[in-house]
């Protein structure tokens, strides 16, 4: 027998609606899209979990915030548009505070979660936490060489000796 309202496989509420699973959404505004998103609206974000956040099946992390994306079941959920008002990386300052741990971009003398964020300037440059070091996006202008080197050795062809 097929019974087509139970799904086995997949992700969302037991295992049907959403198209992605919660640990493959990586910032705020993925994890709450709402209706017509892969999310659905089913995930909860927890700006403290992780190292800027993380998208979670549900909210059962005890003391700290959580927020539930708006769907057509529940539509008292939240839009991404509330995501910059909670993000942990849009409250660092610095350069070197946003890349130190590797989870935050810096561009424009802001952070922010990713260099893919709606506002993120597209005519300056953008360092990603996992690709540059502070001392490497923070200290100086970076050159289109030091672009290429960096990428190469995020590929593994240059090694330090």
């Amino acid at each position: 027998f097929n019974d087509i309202n139970h799904c086995e496989d997949g992700c969302g509420v037991e295992g049907c609606g959403a198209t992605v699973c919660a640990s493959e959404l990586e910032t705020c505004a993925e994890c709450l899209g709402g209706v017509g998103t892969p999310a659905s609206g089913q995930y909860f974000w927890v700006p403290e979990a992780g190292a800027s956040g993380e998208c979670l099946e549900s909210c059962e992390i005890a003391d700290v915030s959580c927020y539930k994306g708006k769907s057509a079941p529940d539509p008292s959920g939240y839009d991404p548009d509330i995501c910059p008002s909670i993000s942990v990386c849009r409250k660092k300052n610095s350069c070197y505070e946003c890349l130190q741990d590797g989870s935050c971009a810096w561009s424009s003398g802001s952070c922010y979660d990713s260099c893919g964020e709606y506002d993120v300037p597209m005519d300056v440059a953008c360092y990603e936490g996992e690709t540059y070091t502070p001392s490497q996006a923070c200290s100086r202008e970076i050159t289109r060489d030091d672009h290429e080197e960096v990428a190469k050795e995020a590929s593994g062809y240059l090694r330090s000796e």
